[in-house]
């Protein structure tokens, strides 16, 4: 997150009503936003909330790319969902992802579609390979990391090229 403490709430309001428990947590990583986003997580969501989110605070703005690699390394799970602070997830969504997590284990990545881009149905990307010519051959600009779930165990290698294919 930076600076956009309204959107990052939204997105944690529809995150806590999915019904989390502490068997998931939450990294955040603030790049340097000019308000204390710790504070205002604690003030706006109830203690158990809270207290299933890690906190990682720069002291200078590293940069898009940089603070979202490191949100990455941060991670000490198999499996990660990468949302940015203005993403909001829709009712059932931590659900879906158990499901599809649970029915393709062995996938790299599972990206999920939104309604208004049909012609991107979800989907799963078995390899490395697969996560790289998906980028290479889109040519609409579609962000479709940040709707994507990710196996560390598969891809953390590559993480560095992960950023780089989704940014450049």
């Amino acid at each position: 997150t930076y600076n956009r403490r309204e959107r990052l709430c939204n997105m944690l309001h529809s995150l806590e009503y999915q019904g989390l428990t502490n068997e998931y947590n939450l990294i955040i990583c603030d790049n340097n936003s000019d308000y204390d986003v710790k504070s205002v997580i604690k003030d706006k969501f109830s203690k158990e909330f809270f207290d299933n989110i890690e906190f990682n605070s720069w002291n200078f703005n590293t940069g898009q790319s940089t603070n979202m690699a490191i949100a990455f390394l941060l991670v000490n799970t198999k499996w990660c969902w990468y949302l940015s602070d203005d993403d909001e997830v829709t009712e059932g969504s931590l659900k879906q992802v158990l499901n599809d997590i649970k029915a393709e284990p062995h996938v790299s990545a599972i990206k999920h579609s939104i309604d208004i881009f049909p012609d991107h149905p979800d989907g799963y990307l078995k390899n490395i390979e697969e996560y790289i010519d998906y980028y290479k051959n889109y040519d609409k600009g579609e962000m479709i990391f940040l709707s994507m779930v990710y196996n560390l165990d598969t891809l953390k290698p590559w993480l560095g090229m992960m950023t780089m294919y989704s940014y450049t």
